[in-house]
């Protein structure tokens, strides 16, 4: 399940005969028509002008067959950099962007994805992001579409390396706007930089745990806050609760586990911090839309 640094599949059409589990990040770009996607099971439509990025380890099925470009990236590569690391409860969620008009585009975060997912109403509803993102200088489209051309291209030297450099870009601009916006009016923008570099810190505690057997207490020391204001601030700037993003982080330890290795479904769960197999088929099921052992059968069947 070793993934590629990066590498473009071109384009493709019907390819995929059921669900799948990619250890590299997944980036789909439409290239005439929309293409209708299911992620962790829900189900929504990727439009021309739109581009779905899939991070690892996610279920992802393609429903329909209009040919699209998809770009596999090793995504470790981005979330090891230290100016990443606060963005990770972010990205480590599937996503789209999606343009507003020819010249602004929006980053849609949890209430895009879910509301464009009629048949998952059991799902939490997250306020949108970005309700109105501040024009790029160039846009996220624009920045894919350069990588795809790189990558497609037969005589450029040097073009896996511009493509990946791309990918940093697209990154750069999300954290860009996320610096810039703070806490959408909350907290005083002088403020911001600091509050984001202690939740930098405490995001890096969290997921160099190995079990993930942290509280709240633990993170909130490690960014230097009280539990109750920690608490505030990260639901203030992430959107989701502090326990929310831990749940998901040992959902994404466990099922690289039963990617990558031959460990007992139980230990899996056990080796990411869940208590119980009830708890943790439980939870699994719900952030990924399968139990671990129907996730593990979807590994094997692309084996």
């Amino acid at each position: 399940m070793e993934s590629p640094d990066i590498c473009l599949n071109k384009p493709l059409s019907n390819d995929y005969a059921g669900p799948c589990v990619h250890s590299a990040a997944h980036i789909l770009f439409p290239k005439n028509l929309p293409v209708k996607i299911t992620v962790s099971g829900m189900r929504t439509i990727v439009h021309v002008g739109e581009f779905a990025v899939i991070p690892p380890y996610c279920v992802f099925e393609i429903n329909s067959s209009p040919e699209r470009y998809c770009i596999d990236f090793n995504f470790e590569m981005i979330v090891k950099d230290p100016e990443f690391t606060v963005l990770l409860p972010i990205i480590l969620n599937p996503c789209i962007f999606h343009p507003v008009n020819s010249e602004q585009e929006a980053f849609m975060g949890h209430t895009d994805w879910y509301a464009r997912s009629a048949e998952t109403p059991d799902r939490k509803d997250f306020q949108q992001y970005f309700p109105n993102m501040h024009a790029f200088d160039i846009s996220p489209a624009t920045i894919i579409k350069e990588a795809v051309s790189a990558l497609a291209a037969e005589d450029m030297h040097f073009k896996n390396t511009f493509a990946f450099s791309k990918i940093f870009e697209l990154y750069s601009v999300l954290g860009d706007e996320i610096y810039a916006r703070g806490f959408a009016g909350k907290h005083e923008t002088a403020a911001a930089p600091n509050i984001i570099k202690n939740l930098s810190e405490s995001i890096s505690f969290i997921v160099k745990s190995e079990s993930f057997e942290i509280s709240l207490e633990d993170a909130a020391n490690a960014a230097g806050y009280s539990r109750t204001h920690y608490s505030k601030l990260f639901k203030d700037f992430y959107k989701i609760s502090f326990y929310d993003f831990l749940l998901a982080s040992k959902v994404r330890k466990s099922a690289k586990l039963l990617c990558n290795t031959a460990l007992h479904i139980s230990e899996t769960g056990a080796r990411s911090g869940f208590s119980s197999s009830s708890t943790y088929n439980r939870v699994f099921k719900q952030e990924t839309g399968y139990s671990p052992s129907d996730f593990r059968k979807i590994i094997h069947s692309q084996i």
